[in-house]
């Protein structure tokens, strides 16, 4: 099983005002956020801890030409986004 962590329209904005709020380092520009789907769902595709493992840096895929935006948020708040899970076992039938 492979775990990809994502967020929405409206989750993302919640979290790039607290990062906004905060002075994160990396935040998206909110009128980029703004013009997003809200029926989107946006992938975490690359992530790393930062500021000594308190936050996390997350790079956002926010559409499919593959435009991203990076994002620092709380550890706390990077363990609670929802998770969709894969099932990438090899088809071993054919």
């Amino acid at each position: 099983m492979t775990q990809i962590k994502y967020v929405n329209k409206t989750l993302l904005m919640q979290i790039n005002t607290q990062a906004i709020r905060e002075g994160a380092n990396r935040t998206i520009q909110t009128m980029t956020v703004e013009l997003l789907d809200s029926d989107t769902f946006f992938n975490v595709s690359q992530t790393m801890l930062h500021n000594d493992g308190l936050e996390v840096r997350c790079k956002i895929i926010l559409d499919c030409k593959g435009s991203f935006g990076w994002i620092d948020m709380p550890l706390e708040t990077f363990n609670s986004l929802p998770v969709l899970e894969i099932d990438d076992t090899p088809d071993t039938t054919t």
